[in-house]
């Protein structure tokens, strides 16, 4: 089996309140401005390949009035990050010590995972990461998946998947992968036991 992990908040935990909290100080005004402004989609356009600078831009021109906050996020985006899941990077280094192939397929900026190669060190250990913005493809888009297959020539019934988002698993799995929703490390052990990875 090869085992095939998501990163954020798997690995790694983000959430973009961890920084705008801090420059809000008023959560009603914050969660109007996540929910109407820099939006899920939003993100998903910079995971998809927009750049900062590209999608920043269109939302000033469309909101004007949120511009100061706007213009942030990109300087705040190592700040929405407030921790890592040991539990999983264990995981990960066992299944390296068993020689389990281990890969990720990330929603993520082609402009900032180099940086977070370097703020996370084990993300070098896989043996292969498709990251969204390269590709122009983001989750749950089964063509992701497929690419993931086609790079590293695997078979999908021979792949195990784990996100935070179960859509993201519904997409993986719709293209054969056996799917794990990540809760915590202690649940993905246990799934990773019933499919004979780990003991």
């Amino acid at each position: 089996m090869n085992m095939v992990f998501d990163l954020g908040n798997v690995f790694v935990r983000w959430n973009p309140r961890t920084y705008y909290k801090n420059i809000f100080n008023d959560d009603a005004k914050m969660e109007f401005f996540l929910a109407n402004v820099f939006t899920h989609d939003r993100i998903l356009d910079l995971d998809r390949g927009v750049t900062f600078k590209e999608a920043v831009a269109e939302m000033n021109a469309q909101f004007p009035d949120w511009a100061a906050y706007t213009n942030m996020y990109e300087a705040g985006w190592e700040k929405m990050f407030f921790g890592v899941i040991q539990g999983t990077v264990d995981i990960l280094h066992e299944l390296k010590a068993k020689k389990v192939p281990t890969f990720a397929i990330t929603n993520w900026s082609h402009e900032k995972f180099p940086r977070a190669l370097e703020l996370f060190p084990f993300f070098n250990l896989f043996d292969g990461v498709v990251v969204s913005g390269v590709e122009k493809l983001v989750k749950p888009d089964p063509a992701i998946f497929e690419l993931f297959l086609r790079r590293y020539d695997l078979k999908a019934k021979d792949c195990l998947f784990t996100d935070d988002l179960e859509v993201n698993v519904k997409g993986a799995e719709s293209v054969g992968f056996h799917g794990h929703v990540f809760k915590n490390p202690e649940d993905l052990r246990l799934f990773l036991q019933r499919h004979q990875v780990l003991s």
